[in-house]
């Protein structure tokens, strides 16, 4: 008998700098060009600003920064990826910027390998996990830590 394969879950890969990264579709809202964001004074280093989407004030972040990418001027086809985090229960959602969408991924529990141990003291909590596409790794963001770290 066939053992069974994992469960298939499907990633929205897109571009930070020359990484590649993924989340979840299942918490991914929307998919939005750039719009027009508002500074706001005092904020998180990362967050670049608030959007209206719908009626909703989100906060939009640049995590280019926090992922060692290095930060720069946004192309054409620079977008926010409506995102849902929750913390304590309590959900809520987030705009990132990435320099590009690329693809929707349908990829096997089974093929998502854990990230690379660091050791006791260095953990990546930001990386949920990697597969491989072709001959490229792609990090799949722990979009819940991140979120943790931006808040506190």
């Amino acid at each position: 008998m066939k053992e069974q394969e994992g469960q298939i879950i499907s990633f929205l890969s897109f571009k930070l700098g020359k990484e590649v990264f993924a989340t979840n579709v299942n918490i991914t809202n929307k998919i939005l060009q750039l719009p027009e964001i508002t500074k706001v004074p005092h904020a998180h280093n990362d967050m670049v600003g608030i959007i209206n989407h719908h009626g909703n004030v989100l906060p939009v972040f640049d995590l280019s920064g926090k992922l060692d990418s290095k930060q720069k001027d946004y192309q054409k086809n620079t977008c926010v990826i409506i995102l849902s985090g929750s913390e304590d229960n309590e959900s809520s959602q987030f705009g990132l910027i990435v320099d590009e969408v690329l693809s929707v991924d349908e990829i096997s529990e089974s093929d998502i390998l854990p990230p690379p141990n660091l050791g006791s003291s260095k953990k990546l909590s930001n990386i949920k996990g990697i597969f491989k596409k072709a001959e490229e790794f792609i990090m799949i963001l722990n979009v819940e830590e991140i979120f943790k770290q931006i808040n506190n």
